[in-house]
């Protein structure tokens, strides 16, 4: 498997299935590129979504769904997706991006596979977040190498326990010079892609701010 896609989802399956969808529909090759998605026991839209979903090996997409209780660290999960997962790059995401970039996934390899001897790397994508501050530049929704994954030991650092996860680990890879720009690939992070849907989130969004105190 080339790419392993992994993201915790709450009560938005029908985000959450444009946003797999979109990675599909924009991918050279579909069939090398999985999914691992993680709900909560307690969201019972997530898992209807779960049981009417077409499985199959022979066709993408190939999805796999993680259960379990609402976790007080989204970022504990995250890294047991990642270490779930079996493609030689993970690309993190979530069920409210939306990929913009036909190829995507050709576009990463050809950078990413001719970047560091080792294959320890960060991919730097961009997307449309409306709230990230001047001078911070970051990106949210990186691809990083397995191998850099396995050295590290884990994919986000768990003490940022959600935010503030993307831009640690970036500024980890790029003190070791390690971070690739394919910023030309582009995800639309579509409640964040202006001030004011960051301003009036779902109620997704809403608890999440609530339990981390953002």
């Amino acid at each position: 498997m080339n790419f392993s896609v992994i993201t915790n989802s709450r009560k938005r399956p029908n985000h959450l299935d444009s946003a797999i969808n979109s990675v599909i529909e924009n991918s050279m090759y579909p069939e090398k590129v999985d999914f691992w998605v993680r709900y909560d026991d307690d969201d019972l839209e997530t898992k209807a979504y779960v049981e009417s979903f077409p499985f199959g090996e022979e066709l993408p997409p190939r999805v796999n769904f993680l259960e379990g209780p609402r976790p007080n660290n989204l970022i504990k999960e995250v890294n047991v997706l990642a270490k779930a997962s079996s493609g030689k790059y993970i690309l993190i995401w979530n069920d409210d991006a939306r990929m913009l970039t036909k190829n995507w996934d050709e576009i990463a390899l050809s950078k990413l596979d001719n970047s560091f001897k080792d294959g320890i790397v960060f991919g730097e994508t961009s997307d449309t977040s409306a709230d990230k501050s001047k001078g911070h530049d970051y990106c949210s929704f990186m691809i990083i190498s397995r191998k850099a994954v396995d050295a590290l030991g884990f994919f986000f650092i768990e003490d940022f326990v959600s935010l503030g996860g993307d831009s640690s680990i970036q500024r980890i890879y790029e003190s070791v010079g390690r971070v690739v720009d394919i910023k030309e690939i582009v995800v639309d992070h579509i409640f964040h892609n202006t001030v004011e849907k960051v301003m009036n989130p779902d109620q997704t969004a809403l608890e999440y701010r609530q339990n981390h105190n953002w």
